[in-house]
């Protein structure tokens, strides 16, 4: 599960949140998105939808 959610964080070309990123320090509208992540067939598929 950390590894799935590590992942999805650094999917992420931004800092939003608790998920702050050195390289990536401003926050970016295309990433205000849930992130899904599904494990099938041992692969992780990385989807995302609009927020709320």
């Amino acid at each position: 599960m950390a590894k799935l959610i590590a992942k999805c964080a650094l999917e992420r070309k931004e800092s939003r949140g608790a998920h702050f990123r050195t390289d990536f320090k401003e926050q970016k509208e295309e990433f205000a998105k849930i992130s899904i992540v599904k494990y099938e067939k041992e692969q992780d598929i990385i989807s995302y939808e609009d927020a709320l």
